[in-house]
């Protein structure tokens, strides 16, 4: 098992950020697999060069999962819109917490695209486990 101090510390710029690493699960795993213990920037410049080599494949994946999903994707296109057209309004405050934060907008159902509940990423993260267990 890894030291605190190793886990914190990027194995790509070799600095310790004094910060948690990008991959919780690989930390809290048994088998600490140091590939994964990267900073947050240094996984991000990975991430852009990845999605820069990888144009198509990337494109393919994205694409496939549109075609797979058209009704979500046209709820999200349907709120952007009325978003841009200043027809409904995103509230400053998460709808379960009440704090300020940027904000991800939630479909219980796709069908009706336009009722969408304002969530933290936290609460939206919480809102799918919940949505799953049921």
């Amino acid at each position: 098992m890894l030291s605190k101090k190793e886990l914190l510390t990027c194995r790509k710029c070799k600095v310790n950020k004094g910060e948690m690493i990008t991959n919780k699960c690989a930390i809290a795993s048994k088998f600490v697999s140091r590939l994964y213990l990267h900073c947050n920037e240094c996984n991000s410049r990975r991430r852009r060069k990845y999605q820069k080599e990888n144009r198509n494949g990337v494109r393919n994946i994205v694409n496939k999962y549109i075609t797979n999903n058209k009704e979500k994707k046209r709820a999200w296109n349907m709120v952007a819109r009325e978003l841009k057209s200043e027809k409904i309004v995103k509230p400053e405050k998460c709808h379960e917490c009440n704090e300020i934060k940027l904000l991800h907008g939630h479909h219980k159902d796709y069908s009706k695209p336009l009722d969408v509940k304002w969530l933290c990423a936290k609460c939206h993260k919480h809102e799918h486990k919940h949505m799953k267990g049921q």
